[in-house]
């Protein structure tokens, strides 16, 4: 059912939020492994989403608990850059709102 929402609706706010819940999902019955690719994706496809950044950081939790570091590396070097990004047009909006 998943992999048909993810295949026909791409652009949906439906799946977007599937794609995050079912990499939470993953978490909460230890499959660690498909809960960070799934975070990763999410965090990827929808970098500009306020929770694009806790779902790397989670996916990334999850990747050194398992030990997979060579993923972890990987992923911190190919995002940060994005996620940076994203933090900086953050905080601008933060200081144009006067916050």
């Amino acid at each position: 059912m998943f992999g048909l929402l993810e295949k026909y609706y791409t652009e949906s706010k439906i799946t977007q939020k599937a794609i995050a819940r079912l990499g939470k999902a993953y978490g909460d019955i230890a499959f660690y492994d498909k809960a960070s690719e799934k975070l990763e994706e999410y965090a990827k496809k929808y970098a500009g989403e306020k929770d694009a950044f806790d779902a790397m950081s989670d996916a990334v939790f999850y990747r050194k608990g398992i030990g997979d570091d060579d993923a972890t590396n990987a992923a911190l070097a190919s995002e940060l850059p994005h996620v940076l990004a994203q933090l900086f047009d953050q905080g601008i909006a933060v200081v144009e709102r006067g916050q």
